[in-house]
């Protein structure tokens, strides 16, 4: 129970850093959603210690029965002479302990809820509040009690403790590679560059895209251009500290698995094969219109070598594990594609590509599991997974299309555009403050005029200089900012040179044509509130 608890804690302590991280920008929705959580925590809190009772036995073994508070069931005690069989069984609510009744057995069990209750003539001990060694001792003092009354045949009963199989497997595994030096390596490599990239112009919560695509980023355009290291330094990148976490935490998980079953050598290359399968198939997707980085195909090739892993070694791992392994990776697998399908800014082609790459290397690559055949075998298939990886990443990566969008000049655009906003907003304020000067008297229209020829409109032609060059793909949610802009630009040139007529009598400027100013004037305020809400939501949108 107490290794329970702590990994509840952990887990809803990792959960609130995690929001916290996520919701910075957002505090009206951190504290009710910390609230939440905080609730749920303490909910399952009180539920462990109601399993637990007021210092009362969970479980209470003597030479005639088995008794329990916990027991779902008509009766919370069972004579051993009741007892047909043992089985553990795992249900939606976690792992239960079955006794199946005799047919002529006084006790029987009924079920409220069929997904969590026993069926009638069987009595169900809920094992959520035993850790696994709490587990492993109660089956085998089961066994013992069975054993002296001797009234069970012992085919009937579980021929292994399967809580101690597990162990033993487990205790086999971390024998087999006592530090996982590769998975750590792995992690301190991928954690050390998101440091670096920081000193780069990266950010904590968000790296621009051309701060990735400076660092190595994966675009199909630069790629075709030649520069194709960028297929295998994209792994290694990540846009923000919880891109990197998840990331992790995914690759610890699976890795230290993987690693120890397989080595650290065909664990290296499952890691990268699919990492770079997964890089150049996003070659024909996400990576023809962004930059794409991350070492999510890795980790999702790491998890698919681990659910191929299990399935091809089952009769080497115990049965209980290995069906419990498969239904969870499965479950995972399928929930994080579908969340790659359902949202955006996801590279859902590198998982996929990933994924093929890990499954189809572990299937290939022996395990060490059976030494003798690994012995005999690795070599030999640690060149033909090799061989197999690099041709497939090759033809991936050279049967790409062509870019959509050349990322470069893109990004360059980018910059272009983001200046030309600078400035054109600059210019705006200036105007406003001179205007509100002429109001005040403290300054008179012919200098108005003067800085409009000599300063305003120069600028506002470069702008409109820079904008004419910005390249955006097709679609892109800054097109209408960059045409709002450009119009702006166009309209205040226009206007400055009708402010910029001159009476040569008097020597003051006076417009040429008051209507015509008027409209200018009144196209650029409903220009200048279009800028503003399409800003908001580029800056909305960069948040999510």
């Amino acid at each position: 129970m107490r290794t329970n608890r702590l990994t509840l804690r952990l887990t809803f302590t990792a959960l609130l850093l995690l929001l916290v991280l996520k919701l910075r920008g957002h505090p009206q929705l951190l504290a009710p959603l910390a609230g939440v959580i905080l609730s749920i925590l303490l909910y399952a809190e009180l539920a462990m210690r109601r399993q637990l009772g007021k210092g009362k036995p969970l479980v209470t073994l003597d030479r005639e029965s088995i008794a329990s508070p916990r027991f779902q069931g008509k009766s919370q005690r069972v004579d051993w002479g009741e007892i047909d069989q043992v089985t553990v069984r795992m249900r939606r609510g976690g792992a239960f302990l079955e006794l199946q009744l005799k047919p002529d057995a006084g006790t029987a069990g009924s079920g409220i809820l069929p997904w969590s209750q026993p069926c009638a003539g069987r009595v169900a001990l809920p094992l959520a509040a035993f850790d696994n060694a709490d587990r492993e001792r109660l089956l085998d003092a089961i066994h013992c009690r069975l054993d002296a009354t001797g009234q069970m045949p012992a085919v009937a009963r579980i021929r292994t403790n399967q809580f101690a199989a597990e162990r033993q497997f487990a205790e086999k595994l971390h024998a087999l590679s006592p530090r996982p030096w590769m998975t750590h390596a792995l992690i301190a490599a991928n954690v050390v560059i998101w440091l670096l990239s920081l000193r780069s112009g990266g950010g904590i919560a968000q790296t621009p895209a051309s701060t990735l695509f400076a660092l190595g980023g994966n675009a199909a355009s630069a790629v075709q251009q030649g520069e194709w290291w960028r297929l295998l330094s994209a792994i290694f990148l990540h846009a923000s500290l919880m891109h990197v976490t998840m990331n992790m935490l995914g690759l610890y998980t699976a890795g230290v698995t993987v690693e120890r079953i397989y080595g650290a050598r065909a664990y290296l290359l499952i890691y990268l094969a699919s990492g770079l399968l997964g890089s150049a198939l996003s070659l024909h997707f996400a990576a023809q219109h962004v930059v794409s980085v991350g070492a999510s195909g890795a980790v999702f090739g790491v998890t698919g070598a681990m659910l191929v892993a299990v399935g091809k070694n089952r009769e080497q791992i115990p049965e209980t594990l290995s069906k419990r392994l498969i239904v969870q990776l499965a479950v995972f697998i399928a929930y994080a594609l579908l969340q790659g399908f359902s949202r955006q800014g996801i590279d859902n082609a590198a998982h996929i590509g990933g994924l093929i790459g890990g499954s189809a290397l572990a299937w290939l690559l022996p395990a060490r599991l059976d030494m003798s055949r690994y012995q005999r075998t690795a070599a030999v298939s640690l060149l033909a997974g090799l061989a197999l990886g690099t041709l497939s990443i090759a033809a991936l990566a050279m049967l790409a299309p062509k870019a959509a969008l050349d990322q470069r000049a893109a990004l360059a655009s980018e910059d272009h555009m983001k200046h030309g906003l600078l400035e054109f907003v600059r210019i705006l304020k200036s105007v406003q403050a001179d205007e509100q000067a002429l109001r005040a008297g403290t300054l008179s229209t012919k200098a108005i005029a003067e800085r409009e020829r000599n300063q305003y409109i120069p600028a506002l032609r470069q702008i409109d200089t820079e904008l004419s060059g910005v390249k955006l793909r097709p679609g892109a949610p800054r097109q209408p900012l960059v045409a709002d802009i450009t119009r702006g630009t166009e309209l205040m040139i226009e206007a400055m040179s009708l402010d910029a007529a001159n009476d040569s009598g008097n020597r003051q400027p006076k417009p040429a044509d008051q209507a015509h100013l008027a409209s200018l004037r009144a196209q650029l305020r409903e220009i200048g509130e279009q800028i503003r809400q399409e800003t908001a939501e580029i800056r909305k949108r960069a948040r999510r």
